[in-house]
């Protein structure tokens, strides 16, 4: 495989058809702001393409990312020990990345879930400055805003979400050094 992008963990990816997308991450010497994507030949790996960095987010590990049908969302993460509530979408039918609204935007965070609905990215949770976050918020790509959720998943970082369909099911995570356990509900409408 050619082109292969250098090591890393934190980073986001996301399974797009028949391609695997790479973003971000922590490398050797810290953040990393590039990324790759792996395409698959009938479920195996045939070979890696750079994604491009130009207008892409910045460098970052501990972000979350989901995929649309047709593009990748990130969002968050943490840079140099700094907290980040920006990102990109990035579109792999012509290699280019767009940016996203920061007004309305949640507070800077990392390790927080998120999950695709069909038509918002839903933010979970998270770790910012003061600790772990209960917050959850939706970003909408067609009118490139975002909204806060009512209610509280309590205060978690690290956890694990999936749509259902109609709701977002969250499971596990810790807070500030916790380790939870209590699954809980978002319904987002």
């Amino acid at each position: 495989l050619n082109s292969v992008p250098g090591a890393r963990h934190s980073a986001a990816y996301v399974l797009a058809g028949d391609t695997v997308l790479v973003w971000g991450g922590q490398g050797a010497t810290g953040a990393l702001g590039d990324g790759a994507s792996l395409a698959l030949t009938s479920g195996v790996p045939s070979a890696w393409s750079a994604i491009t960095t130009t207008g892409a987010p910045s460098a970052r590990s501990g972000h979350a990312a989901a995929w649309t049908g047709s593009k990748l969302i990130v969002w968050g993460g943490l840079q140099g020990g700094t907290h980040l509530n920006d990102g990109g979408i990035y579109d792999p039918a012509n290699d280019t990345w767009a940016g996203i609204a920061t007004t309305g935007a949640p507070a800077a965070r990392e390790k927080h879930a998120a999950v695709w609905t069909g038509t918002e990215l839903i933010v979970i949770g998270g770790e910012g400055v003061s600790g772990s976050l209960a917050d959850s918020h939706a970003y909408n790509p067609a009118n490139d805003t975002w909204r806060s959720l009512s209610g509280s998943t309590g205060a978690r970082s690290r956890s694990t979400a999936v749509w259902t369909g109609s709701q977002v099911l969250i499971f596990g995570g810790d807070a500030d050094g916790q380790v939870i356990g209590q699954p809980m509900e978002i319904n987002p409408t």
